[in-house]
């Protein structure tokens, strides 16, 4: 069993995040019927608080949280050290409209992840960019896999001397 959840804030475009969450509930509907959705966006603690009592009696093997619009790190930090299970994360690509971005997913990713990598929980993400076969592909692995995510998986070491050199070049 997969648990799905989304998280979201007010200060956002909620409107645009629920139709961006609508779509990729079909989409993950129609790779696996036995994704558990818990419905309501968890944009404060007393849905966070609601949706951590939901999964509790749902034995998920792992969970996929979409990222609908930009949050802190609160809520995954909590719910990752309550279920210890494998998460992805799904953000939306945005277009560039020169002002403030409509739902900024990505940037809560990054913050969520960040939190994550600081407590040695390693994941990943995905940007759902309406290429319904890539994203299908990358779900069905998230789903066909039986591990954590590793440190290795996305973050690779970098040759420091090739840097460092590239930087000092293009400081010149």
């Amino acid at each position: 069993m997969i648990g799905c959840f989304s998280l979201a804030r007010e200060t956002f475009d909620i409107n645009f995040a629920k139709k961006k969450l609508l779509k990729t509930k079909k989409s993950l509907t129609k790779l696996n019927k036995k994704i558990i959705f818990f419905d309501d966006l968890i944009t404060n603690d007393k849905i966070g608080e609601n949706a951590i009592k939901y999964f509790e009696n749902i034995k998920c093997t792992k969970f996929i949280v979409i990222q609908s619009t930009f949050t802190d790190a609160k809520f995954i930090s909590s719910f990752v050290k309550k279920f210890k299970k494998p998460l992805i994360f799904i953000s939306f690509k945005e277009k560039r409209s020169g002002g403030r971005l409509r739902l900024n997913s990505l940037c809560g990713v990054n913050l969520g992840l960040h939190a994550l990598i600081k407590n040695k929980f390693f994941s990943n993400f995905i940007i759902y960019t309406n290429n319904e076969q890539s994203f299908s592909k990358e779900i069905l692995k998230f789903m066909r896999t039986n591990n954590n995510f590793t440190k290795k998986n996305y973050l690779k070491k970098i040759n420091s001397k090739l840097v460092n050199k590239k930087i000092t070049y293009k400081i010149k």
